[in-house]
């Protein structure tokens, strides 16, 4: 089976695909986790992240990227876990994703 077809199965309730699914994945997440390790190396050390501890994640990363996947939108299941896997590695840094307002920081609208 393709990822879609086990990522729509296990969003459906059938959790019994979820090792088929992250056999089919591991390889892909894991060198991910590595790339991200290696680019980020400096702040990983800095925060006490390990390469272990952003492998861990990936899994996490590929149920979140399940309940996530919308196949009606006709994108690749891998570009669903690519985002989940992004969040999750720079959360465990601390990085957030916020959109700053202006407005916002802003002392005067003059």
């Amino acid at each position: 089976m393709t990822n879609e077809e086990l990522a729509e199965l296990i969003s459906s309730g059938h959790t019994e695909y979820c090792a088929e699914l992250w056999e089919n994945t591991k390889r892909l997440l894991f060198s991910k986790a590595v790339r991200f390790y290696y680019t980020n190396q400096a702040l990983c050390i800095r925060s006490g992240v390990e390469l272990d501890d952003i492998k861990q994640v990936c899994y996490f990363a590929m149920l979140n990227a399940v309940g996530a996947y919308q196949p009606e939108k006709g994108f690749a299941f891998t570009t669903y876990i690519n985002y989940h896997f992004q969040n999750a590695a720079r959360g465990l840094l601390g990085i957030k994703n916020k959109k700053q307002d202006i407005l916002s920081s802003c002392g005067s609208l003059d």
